[in-house]
């Protein structure tokens, strides 16, 4: 004969069970959560890092890219590991390291490898502030600010390379700035003048008659007779900042 048991109320065991159920939810999600991470890390060639504040369970996560050795910081995943390093390749290049930036100063360039340093060059590299006097034949307002620069350059027939900008406008010798070489008279370690009388359609580069001592730049192109502009500037006598 059976041993009589006490009915127990239904009542009394529910908690247990939803206790028992919770614990069961919350060790699925941990462990689902460390094997999303590790799975993100693996596929984006880094390491998940949780962040402080909370962010990571906010759905934040930082990506250290350490694939193609290419690593050298973090960088928030907005967009899926492809778009990081998609985002970083952008930044810095293929290889990783940032491009330099292209040349914009052929003259300065044509310095450069001319002479190895200031002291092999035969002269200083000059720069002169001045204003604009008179212009005609060029949107340029009389009184802009003009900057002359010149430029010693070892070639067989010029010694320097003259640059006349006038209200940010290259003046002479050109847009590009691939011209402008002409024979500079010398004082010593200073420029003292130079005169280009041919126009653009003989030499590359407009007329410039350049005289530092008196401090008078004249710029011209086409015939002399109907010129297609022409400006005159006075120069400061303070030397102006050339490099």
């Amino acid at each position: 004969m059976p041993v009589p048991t006490a009915n127990r109320d239904p009542e009394s065991v529910r908690p247990a069970l939803w206790v028992a159920a919770a614990l069961v939810m919350g060790m699925a999600a941990l462990f689902s959560g460390m094997a999303l991470d590790s799975a993100l890390s693996a596929r984006s060639g880094g390491t998940v890092v949780p962040e402080a504040g909370g962010l990571a369970a906010r759905g934040g996560r930082r990506i250290v890219l350490e694939s193609d050795g290419a690593a050298d910081g973090r960088v928030r995943d907005h967009g899926g590991p492809s778009r990081i390093r998609e985002s970083f390749r952008e930044a810095v290049g293929e290889g990783g390291v940032l491009a330099p930036p292209q040349a914009v100063d052929p003259q300065l360039a044509a310095y450069r490898r001319s002479f190895q340093t200031e002291e092999g060059a035969p002269f200083t590299p000059t720069a002169r502030r001045g204003r604009l006097s008179t212009v005609r034949g060029l949107s340029l307002a009389p009184g802009a600010t003009c900057d002359v620069r010149v430029l010693p350059v070892a070639d067989s027939s010029f010694n320097c390379l003259v640059r006349v900008m006038c209200g940010g406008v290259v003046v002479y010798p050109n847009d590009a700035q691939t011209a402008g070489y002409v024979a500079c008279e010398l004082d010593g370690r200073a420029p003292r003048g130079a005169v280009d009388s041919m126009p653009t359609e003989r030499d590359g580069d407009p007329a410039v008659a350049l005289d530092l001592s008196h401090g008078r730049v004249l710029v011209s192109d086409g015939d002399p007779a109907h010129a297609r502009f022409e400006v005159s500037i006075d120069l400061d006598s303070t030397p102006a900042r050339v490099l």
